[in-house]
């Protein structure tokens, strides 16, 4: 079966403060800062339980999508559209750990990249740990990553090697989502930062809140600010405020 793997939502209106036109000098496109950005996140499981291990081995897709939709003199284009195909083990052993219960764990690899041509050609892969449990009305997952190693590009216009060579001093090394549900809505936040100091700092908070609106939908409030929202927009800060419907929420 088929099932959602991140949120999955749709947000007609979505205001960002600091839309970048140029990200390496050569867009000419006059952006809006409105703009419709979705998200669609599904799993699939390919192996149960591999070898009489307690495991699962998952296949996942998550979409993400910015889409200058109302932007009629430049002809409506998508801004920018990310992809991140995942294969990852997850326990389902639900252990207890502290206050936490149903804790299980996954490992895996991820390719995250904006299938774009250079210069604006953005991508990276990385191993993943994350932890994830309940505790009450409590929903956590830490998860920790570490980027596999791209050679160094022999110049700016080599297809081949490193686009990005700095976006783990932008979106660190991990992250945190907490929910809090109550009833059929829920309070949610993600927390990445690089544990540097100073200048040095950086990171991003996204705040989310649903609500019902039907047996099946769900009104959907997003608020992110910091780095990292887009693979194109990596290190620039940006401040974004989205409303919109939720089909699946996290937990």
């Amino acid at each position: 079966a088929i099932t959602p793997h991140r949120p999955n939502f749709v947000l007609p209106l979505s205001y960002s403060w600091h839309p970048n036109e140029g990200p390496n000098g050569t867009t000419s496109t006059e952006l809006d800062h409105v703009e419709v950005k979705f998200q669609l996140s599904f799993k699939v499981a390919i192996w149960a339980g591999p070898f009489s291990l307690p495991l699962d081995l998952y296949a996942a897709y998550t979409n993400v999508s910015y889409w200058q939709a109302y932007n009629a003199e430049e002809s409506s284009p998508f801004r920018e559209t990310n992809h991140e195909p995942e294969l990852f083990l997850r326990s389902h052993q639900g252990w207890n750990l502290g206050p936490f219960a149903d804790v299980d764990a996954k490992l895996g690899v991820s390719h995250q990249s904006n299938g774009r041509a250079l210069p604006d050609s953005r991508s990276w892969n990385r191993v993943f740990f994350g932890l994830f449990g309940r505790w009450d009305r409590v929903f956590a997952e830490l998860t920790v990553w570490d980027r596999i190693p791209e050679d160094a590009k022999e110049s700016a216009d080599d297809p081949r090697g490193d686009d990005n060579p700095d976006i783990e001093h932008f979106l660190g090394s991990g992250q945190l989502d907490v929910a809090y549900v109550y009833g059929r809505k829920s309070l949610a936040a993600t927390l990445r930062n690089n544990l540097r100091s100073g200048s040095e700092n950086k990171g991003s908070v996204t705040l989310s809140f649903t609500y019902p609106l039907s047996s099946k939908l769900k009104g959907y409030v997003e608020f992110f600010s910091g780095y990292g929202e887009s693979l194109i927009d990596y290190n620039q800060a940006n401040d974004r405020i989205g409303l919109g419907i939720a089909l699946t929420d996290w937990p």
